[in-house]
């Protein structure tokens, strides 16, 4: 009799445990889509990690490391206060990549779940860029021509150098010192990519950059029209005129530079 008791208390006591597990999960759920997209890692304090076991890929996490095949890739390592020039906007650490006597076009980026489509947001984040053909750190004489700036992919794709990613205003050569540079754009799926970039077009001795304390925020427009993007909207099935993307694009980053020519 004792036993007959005891098996259904067990299985009644599993089924509660159970119960409350798939509720707890629910609830997490539903917390996670109620606080809506959020960027992991965004002041880079959450640590680092070497991308596919690669040494000269150390990477914040969250983040992916990528670059134009066509130059010479960067290598990315954490900047942390006390270490190295300790150039870090805020907390104590933040992400550098570099080349040495080479030109890059090159960031991170990260994937972001959870948007809502037909909303607009704006990605934003701190940069830092020090390009020399001298050794002072304090200066940058002779520089690479660098720009900073950053880009939200509205299809979700995640490869930033997509024809469809949406960039914003360039900061092209403004050096040592630490500038925000941002981007607004509609997402046009649940998923969207967000993406970090340093473009350096000259092989100098030092092209570095630094970057930190990124932000994704739903876009406060304010009542004004929405922005144009820099990148044309793709029509499925339509051909597509890669020459005039390209022109376009430089065209409006030619337009929208934070820094001189």
């Amino acid at each position: 009799m004792k036993r007959r008791n005891w098996i259904p208390a067990v299985v009644i006591a599993a089924a509660l445990i159970a119960g409350l597990a798939v509720a707890s999960r629910q609830g997490l759920a539903w917390a996670a889509q109620e606080a809506g997209p959020t960027l992991l890692n965004p002041g880079f304090e959450g640590g680092f990690y070497r991308w596919n076991d690669v040494g000269e890929l150390e990477i914040g996490k969250g983040w992916a490391p990528w670059w134009d095949p066509a130059l010479h890739r960067p290598e990315f390592k954490p900047e942390r206060v006390g270490i190295g020039r300790g150039r870090v906007h805020s907390g104590s650490a933040a992400q550098k990549l570099f080349t040495t006597f080479s030109s890059h076009d090159g960031g991170l980026y990260q994937e972001i779940y959870g948007v809502e489509p037909g909303e607009w947001y704006t990605f934003s984040a701190w940069a830092y860029q020090w390009s020399s053909g001298q050794d002072n750190p304090d200066a940058s004489t002779g520089d690479g021509k660098c720009s900073a700036l950053v880009g939200i992919n509205p299809w979700g794709d995640a490869n930033p150098r997509a024809r469809t990613t949406v960039w914003g205003k360039e900061a092209l050569q403004i050096y040592n010192q630490w500038t925000q540079v941002e981007v607004t754009a509609q997402a046009w799926s649940d998923k969207i990519v967000v993406a970090i970039r340093q473009v350096c077009e000259w092989p100098v001795k030092h092209n570095d950059g630094y970057v930190d304390d990124a932000s994704l925020v739903p876009a406060d427009l304010g009542g004004e029209p929405a922005p144009t993007p820099v990148c044309p909207t793709p029509v499925p099935g339509a051909a597509v005129d890669y020459e005039r993307i390209r022109a376009l694009i430089r065209e409006e980053l030619d337009k929208t530079r934070l820094g001189p020519e």
